[in-house]
């Protein structure tokens, strides 16, 4: 399953304290390389630092839901239906 993070990437580039993913990186205690692992679906996001960005930006739980939680559809060919 594969997630899609549009919505987070808007909030780091958006968000005055964050600014950019070298920021937000920063911000995670993680390399560059490691968030955009992230990014792309190739390491988790751990449940800790959902719960840290949760509690220090006061997210919603729909906030949460819409940055971590939506789902990437795969593309469909509209030949093959």
């Amino acid at each position: 399953m594969k997630f899609n993070y549009s919505k987070l990437i808007g909030f780091i580039y958006s968000n005055e304290k964050l600014k950019n993913k070298t920021g937000f990186a920063s911000y995670l205690g993680v390399t560059v390389q490691g968030l955009d692992a992230k990014l792309r679906g190739k390491a988790p996001f751990k449940q800790e630092e959902i719960a840290k960005i949760k509690k220090d930006f006061n997210l919603t739980p729909e906030e949460i839901d819409a940055y971590f939680f939506t789902f990437e559809f795969p593309k469909v060919n509209e030949a093959d239906l």
